[in-house]
């Protein structure tokens, strides 16, 4: 550990305390704690009192842990993530774990792209002219073109 982490508030580093920290990235400071203790954050030094000193990079950290977890991703995913991304974790990453994070990433980004397609269509059908719908109405005996109608490639995903 260098001198600068053994004694924060010493350096001349801008070290933040962990409700500053909470308040910024708009969680709590026990969620911050409970990420420290998954793994998902780095353990960050302490101040000679004992107490989380974090350097100025954990914003960016925890800007990030949030933004992977509105996408979708769950807290092991995110555990994954962390280790092979910033080291966290007392052992490396076997070749197993790197995959499965690696198919994780592939798997939200396939969600996310079906579901920016589905807000695209949705979109689409709110931009036609009145009366310029696609497709004859029910009411004429003909069909009419769903907008959430799927996509060659697309499955049904039911939630248990």
């Amino acid at each position: 550990m260098t001198d600068a982490a053994a004694n924060p508030g010493r350096s001349g580093r801008d070290w933040i305390s962990i409700g500053k920290l909470a308040e910024h990235a708009g969680v709590s400071t026990r969620t911050i704690r409970y990420y420290e203790e998954l793994g998902i954050l780095p353990t960050p030094p302490r101040s000679p009192g004992n107490t989380r000193q974090f350097p100025p990079e954990y914003r960016f950290y925890l800007e990030g842990i949030v933004a992977l977890k509105d996408v979708g991703f769950d807290l092991s995913e995110l555990v994954l993530m962390s280790r092979l991304y910033l080291g966290t974790g007392e052992q490396p990453m076997t070749e197993a774990e790197r995959e499965e994070t690696r198919a994780a990433i592939r798997r939200k980004s396939e969600t996310l792209r079906r579901r920016l397609r589905v807000l695209e269509r949705i979109q689409h059908l709110f931009e036609l002219p009145e009366g310029a719908d696609e497709g004859r109405s029910v009411e004429t005996g003909g069909t009419r073109s769903w907008p959430l109608d799927p996509e060659p490639g697309d499955t049904l995903q039911l939630r248990a």
